[in-house]
């Protein structure tokens, strides 16, 4: 049991290693994409109303008219 070379937790260790390394690269994926969204028009509003956690300014609509910029600062700690 003991000095064997175990091949299960060889590969688990690099199993989770590898697991890591894409969830931190789908990640910043996903962050680089949201930060990156402009709404094009009021349609796009429900996938924008989900943006909650980005410290960035997005558009603001009325029907076809952008009508200025929303800065969105969520200070207050629930």
């Amino acid at each position: 049991m003991y000095g064997l070379f175990s091949v299960t937790a060889y590969a688990s260790t690099f199993l989770l290693l590898i697991a890591a390394m894409f969830i931190l690269l789908l990640s910043k994926r996903l962050v680089h994409k949201e930060q990156s969204y402009q709404p094009n028009n009021i349609e796009g509003w429900s996938l924008y109303e989900r943006q909650t956690t980005i410290l960035s300014k997005k558009p603001l609509f009325k029907g076809d008219v952008k009508r200025g910029y929303i800065k969105r600062y969520f200070e207050k700690k629930w």
